[in-house]
C-alpha cells in the first residue's frame, strides 16, 4: 500500500516554485544576460585565485579549495564572491544559511541538529537566490 503524506506537511511547497517574475531574473541570470555580468565573467577569473590565497590565509577556509571551480561546493562560491564585492554581506548571510538548511533535507542530518526542513527553511533558501539576482542585476 502506498504511504500517503498529509498534504499539511507540503502545502508549503507551492509558495516555493518562482513566480513569472522570478523566473525571469533566474533564467536572464543563467544565461548571463543580466546587465554588467558578462563583464563581471570577464573580469573575475583573473580575480579569483588572490581571492582564495586571502581566504585560506584568514582562514575562512580551513584548507585550500579544489583548482577546478567546477569541483567547489555552495561555500567556496560565496566566501569568493563576498571576498570580491561580487554579492553584498547580507546576501551572504542568507546565502551561508541557505547552505546549511539544505543540508537538512537529509533526515540524520536534521535528527543530530534538532532542526527540521520546513517552509522558513525553504524560503530562505529562496531568498537567498533572491538576493543574489538582486546583487547581480
Amino acid at each position: 500500500m502506498p504511504r500517503v503524506v498529509p498534504s499539511q506537511v507540503v502545502t508549503f511547497i507551492d509558495t516555493l516554485w518562482p513566480t513569472t517574475d522570478q523566473q525571469k531574473n533566474i533564467n536572464a541570470l543563467q544565461a548571463g544576460r543580466l546587465s554588467g555580468l558578462v563583464e563581471l565573467a570577464d573580469e573575475v577569473p583573473g580575480r579569483v585565485p588572490a581571492a582564495v590565497a586571502a581566504l585560506v590565509g584568514n582562514k575562512t577556509f580551513g584548507k585550500q579549495p579544489p583548482s577546478d571551480p567546477e569541483e567547489w561546493v555552495l561555500h567556496h562560491y560565496v566566501e569568493v564572491a563576498t571576498h570580491l564585492a561580487i554579492i553584498k554581506p547580507d546576501t551572504a548571510t542568507e546565502a551561508r544559511l541557505a547552505k546549511d538548511f539544505r543540508n537538512l533535507i537529509h533526515p540524520g542530518r536534521a535528527q543530530r541538529l534538532a532542526q527540521k526542513c520546513d517552509r522558513g527553511t525553504a524560503l530562505s533558501s529562496v531568498a537567498a537566490l533572491e538576493l543574489v539576482v538582486r546583487d547581480l542585476s
